[in-house]
């Protein structure tokens, strides 16, 4: 009888034991690992199953549309009113081997993230060739929002973007912490093509500050100028190589949106102004001599009643011509029939 309490008794602790390890296994190994699954799905799965719903939703990239606008002195423009791309907004536009490029960020279809596309022009713009879709190998889950492209000496281009995915994720962060000031930063990415239509992903970042958007890089010599808008301010950082940027403060304090031309002499910063008066809405001008401070002129580009113009990207498209595109915000309507 007592051989057989003694074995009862071995058992029970044994189990008992085996019970208490495979707890402590689980707390140190399984939970964590699964908190850390969840956690990183939290980080990068936006919650909102109707974020790409963009003709249903209010003030959506979906009523914005693209035109363009010509210039001889970079001061005084001249508006074309074609309209180059419908469902479309951030444009930026570059002249390479005669051929005008216009990329943009397209919204026309519901149920996706916005792509990046492109139009372009072998006559200074009076024809354009149908939407493309550009392809970036190598972009993951990151989702392109303010294009930048930069012609390289040796003929390639650059393009610079914001990862507005991780900032909605951010965002989407913050309201349900109930907190408005941003503590992530903001990353800016680089990839790089030899067409301009298809694109690889440059390794790491070239930038991160918080609150920063809508990049816009030129190289001048041998210095790259990244610059953003920050919350009614235009940043700059400069670069020698275009890879590693160093933050060298506000280049403009009344600023939203930078789109930036260097003539050769001078630095000319295009872009929305804050505190501008009813008849000055629009797109300001200001001039630098040096890239790193800006002062506005007197000159601005607007579009005398009708919607003003907005997001600018301003090139040279031949001798003494300049071509700057830009978007209108519409009111929403309920004509247009989204794709799907």
């Amino acid at each position: 009888m007592a051989k057989k309490w003694l074995i009862g008794l071995i058992v029970v602790l044994t189990l008992a034991v085996a019970s208490l390890a495979f707890w402590l296994y689980r707390k140190s190994v399984i939970d964590p690992v699964k908190t850390s699954q969840r956690k990183a799905e939290e980080s990068d799965t936006p919650t909102n199953s109707n974020l790409y719903e963009w003709s249903q939703m209010a003030d959506s990239p979906y009523s914005h549309d693209i035109y363009y606008a010509t210039s001889v002195d970079l001061l005084n423009w001249t508006d074309s009113n074609n309209l180059l791309a419908r469902h479309a907004s951030v444009p930026e536009a570059i002249y390479r081997n005669g051929i005008v490029y216009v990329y943009f960020l397209d919204f026309s279809e519901d149920g996706k993230p916005e792509q990046l596309a492109l139009i372009r022009s072998s006559d200074e713009g009076k024809t354009w060739q149908e939407k493309t879709i550009a392809n970036i190998e190598g972009l993951g889950q990151k989702t392109v929002a303010d294009p930048s492209l930069l012609l390289l000496e040796d003929g390639t281009m650059k393009l610079f973007f914001f990862d507005i995915g991780a900032g909605r994720v951010s965002s989407q962060k913050q309201e349900q912490e109930k907190d408005s000031k941003q503590t992530q930063p903001n990353y800016i990415y680089s990839a790089t093509s030899n067409d301009g239509v298809n694109f690889k992903m440059d390794d790491g970042y070239r930038f991160a500050d918080n609150a920063i958007f809508d990049p816009d890089v030129i190289k001048v010599n041998d210095t790259w100028y990244l610059y953003c808008g920050k919350e009614g301010i235009i940043t700059v950082a400069t670069s020698d190589d275009g890879i590693s940027f160093t933050d060298r403060g506000t280049a403009f304090d009344k600023g939203f949106i930078p789109s930036i031309y260097h003539d050769g002499s001078k630095f000319y910063l295009y872009s929305p102004m804050v505190g501008a008066t009813p008849d000055q809405g629009g797109i300001g001008i200001a001039t630098s001599a040096d890239g790193i401070k800006f002062t506005r002129g007197s000159t601005y580009f607007n579009r005398p009643g009708s919607l003003p113009p907005n997001d600018p990207g301003v090139t040279k498209i031949g001798d003494n011509k300049y071509i700057m595109v830009y978007k209108v915000i519409n009111e929403p309507t309920k004509s247009d029939e989204p794709k799907k």
